[in-house]
């Protein structure tokens, strides 16, 4: 619980099923929470459902949304399209994602548009696109990811975007410096279009490479730098993720023990990673991504969608929604008073009828089991949903709010790490 310590005090409030003696508290030092959205599928545009979308979010208490278009490249010949005649994917289209940006400005919201390039038909993980400019296809790919950026950095600079991520999880090509010349390129026809806020989200285990930090966190137009951060449990590569099979298999993910764990875990990655990245470039730092499925063990690989309550597969694993609530609350205690080190931490992703039907890591408070899609309950998922709810609805005492109205200017302020 916090002091009156130059920021607020807030009232307690008990948070998931949860007995620990510490609460936590929402306030203004700390990262804001948000919500990822997309529609990956080609789709009758209508802006309506956008709306619609920021319109819940804001009411359930969020105050960050990310919106999510997409485009695809095509591997042979490096070309990229928001859409592909004959192709089962598509975007959010520019109007959906203008009409989705204005609500939620209009509802006090911070928005970031953080655009994606997959393979045609997510053929392969976006992670794996590699090109470079030694090729004529490398030549195409580039030229139209600069393009294509640009033109949605313009849609969000009309539409009144706060921020503006130039790619997300792009590793073979954030990882080598033969690219440097290209990022540059895509980095300057984005900031000739958009005035806000720029930077780029990494997956976590390259986000402070060397060549990530100097092709695109070190560039004078990058504002922050974004981490995707599903830390995965492998100790063969001297990589404690978030937990061990033995912190969380059963029923141990249930204990104090384990949301202790996962805060030490995510402390550590934070220190000597994150912080440690924001330090040397000087710049906040954001996470643009973290979700977790809920089945047992699920925290050891949280990037996995991909479990299954269906005993007969190899991708088993018992529902366990407590895990998922409690590896949400190991994180969200690291991240406690670090609102201006870390300006956000955004879930993957909001439920809805645009993202993949049964998808395990959607998320949204109150989502219901719908039998029609999948085999999948996805009622399971709102457990963490509703977590999350409570913890951004935690109000001030009325006594504190003119403690909170003189702090927020001292908080302008980036404070060096100690």
């Amino acid at each position: 619980m916090k002091g009156i310590t130059g920021a607020t005090v807030l009232t307690v409030v008990a948070l998931g099923s949860l007995s620990r003696a510490d609460t936590l508290t929402y306030d203004a030092t700390d990262p804001r929470v948000g919500f990822n959205i997309w529609d990956p599928f080609r789709h009758a545009e209508d802006a309506s459902r956008m709306v619609d979308q920021v319109n819940a979010m804001k009411a359930d208490g969020f105050s960050a949304v990310t919106f999510i278009p997409m485009a695809y490249a095509d591997l042979t010949s490096g070309q990229i399209q928001q859409t592909w005649s004959g192709d089962n994917y598509g975007s959010i289209s520019d109007a959906e994602l203008s009409a989705g940006i204005q609500r939620a400005k209009q509802l006090g919201m911070r928005v970031t548009v953080t655009p994606f390039v997959e393979s045609r038909n997510r053929s392969a993980d976006r992670a794996t696109i590699n090109f470079t400019t030694a090729t004529t296809a490398g030549q195409t790919f580039w030229s139209d990811y600069a393009s294509q950026y640009a033109h949605w950095a313009g849609v969000a600079q009309a539409a009144g975007a706060d921020k503006f991520n130039i790619g997300s999880e792009m590793t073979a090509l954030d990882t080598n410096t033969a690219n440097a010349a290209s990022w540059n390129n895509v980095i300057t026809a984005a900031r000739t279009q958009f005035q806000g806020k720029l930077g780029y989200t990494a997956q976590y285990w390259t986000f402070d490479s060397a060549a990530t930090t100097s092709m695109i966190w070190q560039n004078s137009n990058i504002d922050y730098a974004s981490l995707s951060a599903y830390l995965e449990n492998q100790p063969q590569f001297g990589k404690p993720g978030l937990a061990s099979l033995a912190d969380a298999v059963g029923a141990n993910s249930s204990s104090d023990a384990f949301v202790n764990t996962v805060k030490a875990n995510f402390t550590n990655y934070l220190n000597d990673h994150l912080l440690k990245l924001g330090d040397t470039i000087n710049k906040p730092t954001t996470i643009g991504e973290f979700g977790i499925a809920p089945f047992d063990t699920a925290s050891l690989t949280p990037y996995k969608w991909w479990f299954s309550s269906d005993p007969a597969s190899p991708n088993y694993a018992p529902y366990d929604p407590q895990e998922a609530i409690n590896t949400w609350k190991g994180i969200l205690e690291a991240l406690d008073g670090k609102g201006m080190s870390v300006q956000e931490i955004n879930a993957w992703v909001w439920g809805w009828q645009g993202g993949f039907p049964g998808e395990r890591m959607q998320v949204r408070p109150g989502l219901l089991d719908d039998p029609s899609t999948t085999d999948f309950d996805e009622s399971q998922t709102a457990a963490a949903a509703n977590f999350l709810q409570s913890y951004v609805q935690t109000i001030p005492e009325p006594a504190t709010l003119g403690l909170l109205s003189m702090a927020v200017p001292l908080l302008m302020r980036r404070p060096k790490r100690r």
